[in-house]
C-alpha cells in the first residue's frame, strides 16, 4: 500500500514525513503504512470534498446512479482482494469480511 495521501484526484507527495502502520491484530505481521497528512493537505482534502459535494448536488438522478453502479461493479470486481485486506486488518474471519462489504454496497 502506498504511504502517501490521495487528494484530489492524485496522489501527494508525504509531506509530514510520517506513516503510521497497520498491523494485523492477530499476528503482529506489519500489512501496509498509512501516511499521516500535513493541516494543508487535510485543508485541501477539506476543499476537494466539499466541492465534490456541491457538484454532487448539481448532478442528475441517473448521474448519481450511474456513478454508484460502477463504484458497486468496481467492490464486486475486487472482492476477494478486499475481503483479505479487511480480514487482515481485523483479524477477522474472510466470511465476516466479505458479509460486511455487502453489507456497505447494499445501504
Amino acid at each position: 500500500m502506498r504511504g502517501s495521501n490521495f487528494i484530489n484526484g492524485s496522489w501527494s507527495d508525504d509531506k509530514a514525513g510520517v506513516c503510521h502502520p497497520v498491523i494485523n491484530p492477530a499476528t503482529g505481521e506489519g500489512l501496509a503504512k498509512v501516511a499521516w497528512a500535513t493541516p494543508e493537505q487535510v485543508e485541501s482534502a477539506i476543499g476537494t470534498a466539499s466541492t465534490a459535494f456541491q457538484t454532487w448536488g448539481l448532478s442528475s438522478k441517473q448521474e448519481r446512479i450511474d456513478l454508484l453502479d460502477a463504484i458497486d461493479a468496481g467492490l464486486t470486481a475486487r472482492q476477494e482482494e478486499l475481503g483479505e485486506t479487511i480480514s487482515k486488518a481485523l483479524s477477522d474471519k474472510m466470511s465476516l469480511s466479505r458479509a460486511r462489504r455487502f453489507r456497505s454496497v447494499a445501504v
